[in-house]
């Protein structure tokens, strides 16, 4: 008769994957990394506005328009860093995430808790249990072999193949865990939420500060009887 097993664990199940409490440090990881963003980018237009202003002074020696063409070209290109500064990020918080998904669903335990799950869906034990691992996975075989038997009475067997997959078959039940999806899908979604945002933000943050910084420089011009550019 199937028995279902409670698992003691502190750790939670999120479609049917083992995910430690560390991924929702990850959160905080994320949330910091676009609060640096957005520092670093008003940092970029404090130092662009610093040069500009020093640009600007020249300017009434060499010619007020030159000068200010080319303190905005300055400034411009100050801002043209912050797609390299999103895209470090990316590169950052995916790095991170493969690490920290890669240590979850490469765990002994995960592998026993998905199993587990799955066989809690099985109603009949008189069909035999194929479990099919990768040739280079770390699970025991005798540890393996003894969470089945406490939790299937029917026939069991265990077999290896080239691929990085596990597969768990009995009659017409039939189930794949795959850590590289898993690793994949889980840094798309966090992309998705989180980096695509921070884009935006840099985005509208920079599109912002130039306004600012153009509509302050005719200002000045103005008020100095300059030329219009």
């Amino acid at each position: 008769m199937l028995k279902h097993i409670q698992t003691q664990s502190h750790q939670s199940l999120i479609n049917g994957v083992l995910i430690k409490n560390k991924i929702v440090k990850s959160c905080y990881y994320i949330d910091k990394l676009e609060k640096d963003a957005q520092e670093r980018a008003k940092k970029v237009l404090k130092d662009a506005q610093s040069e500009a202003e020093l640009f600007q002074e020249q300017a009434y020696l060499d010619g007020y328009k030159q000068g200010m063409l080319y303190a905005l070209n300055q400034v411009l290109s100050f801002f043209t860093n912050q797609s390299d500064i999103v895209l470090n990020l990316q590169k950052q918080v995916d790095s991170y995430v493969r690490e920290m998904l890669f240590e979850i669903v490469n765990n002994p335990d995960t592998l026993l808790v998905v199993l587990d799950e799955w066989l809690a869906n099985i109603h009949t034990s008189e069909q035999s249990l194929l479990v099919t691992l990768p040739k280079t996975t770390k699970y025991s075989d005798v540890k393996l072999t003894e969470f089945i038997e406490k939790r299937w009475e029917g026939n069991v067997s265990i077999n290896y193949h080239n691929q990085n997959h596990f597969i768990f078959h009995c009659g017409s039940y039939i189930a794949e865990f795959s850590p590289d999806k898993i690793i994949d899908s889980g840094c798309a979604a966090l992309q998705k939420k989180y980096l695509s945002e921070l884009s935006k933000k840099c985005k509208v943050l920079s599109d912002d500060m130039m306004d600012s910084f153009l509509h302050q420089k005719f200002a000045d011009e103005l008020s100095h009887g300059g030329d219009a550019l």
